[in-house]
């Protein structure tokens, strides 16, 4: 299964480790922090992009993993 992880803390970091583990592919990574998505991206071997740019559609899953705070502006954008 490819995966893109939404979020680069402590919560994306864990789902991406367990995601490899249990044999599928973190796709891409994305982060209001563009630093942060390129630091967990190259941990999974994804690619990485903060909100401003697509996302891939060749996912067959996207995860959700920012704090509250992040939601307004990660659906306002």
């Amino acid at each position: 299964m490819k995966v893109a992880l939404i979020g680069s803390g402590n919560v994306a970091t864990v789902l991406g480790r367990l995601i490899l583990k249990n044999k599928h592919q973190v796709i891409q990574v994305t982060s209001r922090d563009l630093d942060n998505a390129k630091i967990l991206a190259d941990e999974l071997g994804a690619s990485h992009n903060d909100f401003f740019f697509f996302f891939y559609i060749e996912a067959d899953i996207f995860i959700l993993a920012i704090a509250d705070r992040a939601l307004e502006h990660f659906f306002s954008g």
